[in-house]
């Protein structure tokens, strides 16, 4: 049976009563929200009251007394003031109510600690300030909400008794119609539907159900630190102001991480191929072509190419151009490893997916003031012809006055998002994975627009193998790149040894998505040609995962394509001189265990974060990105203006502005870990093992 709002004039009684019990001392009130509702009497055996009844009625009848003075027009000079502004309303004590001009929102009263408000239609966005012992409320409809100190959003619409509560910073408790419960606690990134009608609501965690863990409650990262070990060894986080926080990277890697490599079996009929002693190009781009033009199975593959032991010698570039098909060696070292050897001039060797682009639909504006890092959802101007379901990119540009703000030069594109919807209520869209940049609508109108990519190519492997560099020293040697994933997704690349590339063993590029590269050693001349690039690794794309891969010799062992959407992983990279230093506002990198030292083991080189202020790749390494339990001789991470990086533990001379994490609290070895079992469970780390 659906619940009656409760009269307008119980609502002060309760918030009073609230804080008369704190004065009283039977409730300890500290930062955290309070219930504005009396607690349920409740009972020792035998039937008595554990509460006295005079008790109950003294403290009612000194807040009602209260009441009187908090609520009534010329209420004490203490309390709290508003003034009406064209954005919503100000209060005195630093609270900000926003609102539309089409959102009706109401003042029912205010005390010295806060104010009872009425949200009557539309949206509003609330961030209270409150000091300690504050509490604000709120009726929606049939729930009444309580906070503190709080950012959130807050959407109501009397049409269809939906209401939706989404959670920027600090924490909140809803109270209403939801089925067997009274009341629902929620902490930052936490987004609240329901509905009134069908008693019906959810939460949305960003957890699986399956997960030992449940969502922890937030603390202000200036308390208990950014991300920490809770009393259960689950992940809690922090956040700032602005309900940034550090976002969840698991998704990285083959199938949104998580999921073994598979073993795919050769096609049928297909001899193993052997050196020809000449130029190999063709017989083994016949042998590719030919399993692509094979059905898929099930799984989506078509079958392997193998190529045996000995040197294949390459003088053009191998493509795999159709989903399914895998590229096999007998091995990537020892007398019976397959080595290609690529001579010529400098290229990609190995290209996977075409050098193409996604077709998108018209776009929908997000009309959010503020999304931070690690949301998972916010509003659109209209949802249109979006579904649950739908491959979404999301796109924050790169306009002149947001460049300003953050001392950039260079133009670009900015940063796409693809994304997938999980959800929609009303005008706001949940996604999969968290976005790695604020969308700041002060610097840009940022969209979401639907997109198609029939010509990706998905379900690939290259593994077992090895190639040398041979390449005409007149060339480009920059250009001189191994494998190079362009428009693929839901691939690998795994126990390959390349050496002598200087462009780069192995690119990931922008329309890469849900990669893993594991256990991959790269090796670049020492000293590397004065002309080339010398780099062992660069990544970029979005949920591509590094694992356990060497990188020796190379000027930069581990660089970044300009603005990558991320998030993106590298796990246990070992780099053997040089530096690791990502490129041109790289978006949500996660470094975890990456170590730089020199040939006989001991620290060396640098990881790198900073404002490039010339060469060629000027402007901010990165951003929102995070270093986590590295070693270096030194650790040069810097914070840009509108963002953060942060770093935790590691060892190494450490300078910068970066967000340091001095607190002791508990905190696992390996973040990207730790965050794929709880996410998906322990059996999810078997899918990381050698």
């Amino acid at each position: 049976m659906k619940r009656e709002p409760p009269a307008q004039d119980e609502k002060p009684h309760q918030l009073l009563g609230e804080l008369v019990r704190n004065v009283l001392g039977r409730r300890r009130q500290q930062d955290a929200p309070t219930l504005p509702f009396p607690r349920r009497m409740t009972r020792r055996r035998g039937g008595t009251p554990a509460r006295s009844r005079w008790v109950a009625f003294g403290a009612g009848a000194l807040a009602a007394g209260l009441v009187a003075l908090a609520f009534n027009r010329g209420g004490p000079s203490h309390a709290i003031v508003y003034t009406a502004t064209a954005e919503g309303l100000r209060f005195s004590d630093g609270s900000d109510v926003l609102a539309g001009r089409d959102d009706r929102v109401r003042v029912l009263g205010v005390t010295d600690r806060g104010a009872h408000l009425r949200l009557e239609s539309g949206s509003a966005r609330l961030r209270l300030m409150g000091k300690p012992g504050a509490l604000w409320s709120v009726d929606v409809g049939p729930y009444t909400l309580a906070a503190a100190r709080v950012n959130l959003e807050l959407r109501w619409s009397p049409a269809d008794g939906a209401i939706s509560v989404s959670v920027r910073s600090g924490r909140a408790v809803v109270r209403g119609p939801f089925g067997n419960r009274r009341e629902v606690r929620l902490s930052p990134e936490q987004v609240l539907v329901a509905r009134a009608v069908d008693r019906s609501w959810r939460l949305d965690s960003g957890r699986a159900e399956s997960s030992r863990c449940h969502p922890s409650e937030a603390t202000a990262a200036t308390g208990e630190g950014w991300v920490r070990l809770d009393e259960q060894g689950c992940l809690a986080y922090g956040y700032d102001d602005n309900g940034n926080r550090i976002p969840d990277f698991s998704h990285a890697g083959y199938r949104g991480g998580g999921v073994p490599l598979p073993l795919v079996p050769p096609a049928p009929d297909r001899p193993v191929l052997s050196p020809s002693g000449g130029d190999d190009t063709a017989a083994i781009q016949a042998a590719l072509d030919a399993v692509a033009a094979r059905p898929a199975d099930q799984d989506g593959f078509r079958g392997a190419v193998e190529l045996g032991a000995g040197t294949f010698t390459v003088g053009g570039t191998l493509h795999l151009l159709t989903g399914g098909v895998v590229l096999r060696g007998h091995g990537s070292d020892g007398a019976r490893a397959t080595v290609l050897r690529a001579v010529g001039p400098g290229r990609p060797v190995i290209t996977i997916g075409p050098d193409q682009g996604r077709s998108v639909s018209a776009s929908h504006r997000v009309t959010e003031a503020y999304v931070p890092v690690g949301a998972r959802s916010f509003e659109i101007d209209e949802v249109g012809d979006l579904q649950v379901g739908d491959d979404i990119v999301v796109r924050r540009p790169s306009t002149p006055r947001w460049m300003t703000a953050v001392a950039m030069t260079t133009k670009g594109a900015g940063l796409i998002f693809e994304r997938r919807i999980t959800d929609i209520v009303g005008r706001r869209i949940t996604i999969d994975v968290p976005l790695t940049n604020a969308l700041e609508k002060e610097f840009m109108d940022s969209t979401v627009a639907k997109y198609h990519f029939a010509g990706r190519v998905a379900e690939f492997g290259v593994e077992r193998l090895a190639s040398r560099a041979e390449f005409d020293l007149d060339s480009d040697l920059g250009d001189g790149i191994f494998i190079n994933v362009l428009a693929a997704m839901n691939g690998w690349v795994r126990q390959v040894r390349a050496d002598g590339y200087e462009g780069a063993a192995l690119s990931l590029e922008g329309l890469s998505k849900w990669v893993t590269v594991e256990d991959v050693v790269a090796t670049t001349p020492s000293p590397p040609h004065p002309s080339a690039w010398s780099r062992a690794f660069v990544f970029g794309g979005q949920q591509n995962l590094l694992l356990r891969s060497q990188a020796i010799g190379a000027r930069r062992a581990l660089d970044t394509w300009a603005r990558s959407a991320g998030p993106n992983v590298v796990v246990d990279l070992t780099a053997t001189g040089g530096s690791v230093k990502p490129s041109r506002w790289t978006a949500g990198l996660l470094l975890d265990g990456v170590r730089v030292v020199d040939r006989q083991g001991d620290l060396a080189g640098a990881i790198v974060i900073e404002n490039q202020h010339g060469g060629r790749d000027p402007g901010w390494s990165a951003a929102n990105s995070v270093v986590w339990g590295c070693r270096a001789a030194r650790l040069a991470i810097d914070s840009p203006p509108t963002a953060q990086n942060w770093v935790f533990g590691g060892e190494g001379e450490l300078v910068g502005t970066a967000l340091l994490d001095r607190t002791r609290t508990p905190r696992p070895e390996s973040l990207y870990r730790a965050q794929l079992a709880e996410r998906l469970g322990d059996h999810a780390l078997s899918a990381l093992a050698p």
